[in-house]
């Protein structure tokens, strides 16, 4: 009976992947795929129309890294040389991401929060936009993905040797992909010396000969642009960025590129916005280390840019950090997983009421908050052999919030209520 049950509900994620992962082939037919070409997908067909060499000192000289274009190149060469077959790779990456995004959310919280979170990232406006340009950004996106699945992996103890290999590997073609993967492998870095007791023993040193491989396989092409020379002469003449752009990237990530009346009114309900996540805090004191984690890569990576933007040269533009809106995705879909019906709660309650009966006397002393994990094995032992009833209130990460032992029995002698499990789903 387990087993398959266990084989209906991987059906039922697999119909729903399929599902999502058509939602951007759908809308690419209908509005986006035979849209006419933009200026920076000229500039993308124009550079790897050239041989495999020139590509190489042509990207050098701009503002990016080649593997992109190398990649495009051939898909060209092998596919076709029209608009719509280039358009076509960008697409195929946001498709798959898809899956990569589930499987990462559902590592990190669950299934109902991954599908919900992979359910904004096939709608949303920004990344179909983006999923239907010819420009490297869905292939940025796919190798971030990959990459934080594997160090989640990591810091939740369950990396094997064939999951380190693919975190050097994941980070390799990320950095050449495009210049911000260093960002996001620098909101790790920050991650592990904030939340060191997480990772496992040995995970420095895992963590630095990661980062000397990376610094290794990505140092010769540093040497070849310094080598041409011209990369500073084809910087792109980007305003220093205000708090409105700093607002304005997170509702392009939430709602796509919209006109100033609409952008202005998406703007304004940023307090609503603060007070929802103040108030979500105050629900659920403690973040989880997966939550820590997204929020970590998030402000990191857009703080980052948006600060050298004033110190250095302005760099803050949103399609560069599209990177962090799976981060973004999955705390709104934790954020909202937090106001979800407590059915568990509400049985909980109930069946306690009626067990210990309107005579029973209250065991103040056993009335506690508990919200580590370590003593509710205890208390629950302390208790067991009065044949106490427990009801447990849980959050959908599924950590034990309020434990309480009830009456053995009411005032009439009856045998004790058993509390059967509720599903939180």
């Amino acid at each position: 009976m387990a087993s398959r049950t266990t084989t209906n509900a991987r059906a039922a994620t697999a119909v729903w992947l399929a599902l999502l992962m058509l939602i951007p082939v759908l809308l690419s037919a209908a509005f986006f795929m035979n849209q006419s070409l933009r200026l920076d997908e000229s500039q993308s067909l124009w550079q790897t129309s050239r041989s495999f060499t020139d590509i190489f000192y042509i990207v050098a000289g701009d503002v990016h890294v080649p593997l992109y274009h190398l990649l495009l190149h051939f898909w060209r060469l092998y596919l076709g040389d029209g608009v719509a077959v280039a358009r076509v790779m960008s697409l195929l990456f946001y498709v798959i991401s898809i899956p990569a995004l589930y499987a990462l959310g559902k590592l990190a919280y669950n299934r109902a929060t991954s599908l919900f979170a992979t359910f904004l990232f096939a709608i949303s406006p920004f990344m179909n936009w983006y999923g239907n340009e010819i420009r490297m950004y869905t292939l940025f996106t796919f190798f971030v993905i990959l990459n934080q699945y594997c160090f989640v992996k990591i810091f939740k103890g369950q990396a094997s040797e064939t999951v380190w290999a693919w975190y050097a590997l994941t980070a390799i073609l990320g950095v050449f992909s495009h210049y911000f993967f260093f960002l996001s492998l620098a909101s790790q870095v920050v991650f592990y010396f904030l939340r060191r007791d997480l990772f496992p023993a040995g995970s420095f040193k895992r963590l630095a000969a990661a980062a000397i491989i990376v610094v290794v396989a990505f140092a010769p092409w540093a040497w070849f642009v310094l080598h041409v020379g011209q990369a500073g002469f084809s910087e792109p003449l980007l305003p220093v960025p205000t708090t409105v752009n700093l607002f304005s990237t997170f509702s392009q990530f939430l709602f796509g590129f919209q006109n100033d009346n609409i952008n202005t009114f998406f703007l304004s309900l940023w307090p609503v916005a603060i007070i929802f996540g103040l108030l979500t805090l105050r629900r659920n004191r403690r973040l989880s280390p997966e939550t820590e984690y997204f929020l970590t890569a998030l402000l990191v990576s857009v703080g980052v840019a948006f600060f050298v933007s004033f110190i250095v040269a302005p760099i803050f533009v949103s399609r560069y950090l599209i990177f962090t809106v799976p981060s973004l995705y999955l705390l709104l879909a934790s954020l909202f997983s937090n106001y979800a019906p407590r059915f568990a709660r509400g049985a909980c309650c109930r069946d306690a009421r009626d067990a210990r009966g309107r005579d029973s006397e209250p065991d103040d002393a056993g009335q506690r908050k508990l919200r580590g994990r370590g003593r509710i094995p205890q208390h629950a032992h302390n208790h067991a052999g009065r044949g106490g009833i427990f009801g447990a209130v849980h959050d959908l990460s599924g950590r034990i919030l309020l434990h309480r032992p009830l009456a053995a029995r009411d005032a009439a002698g009856m045998e004790p209520v058993r509390l059967r499990p509720h599903s939180r789903f």
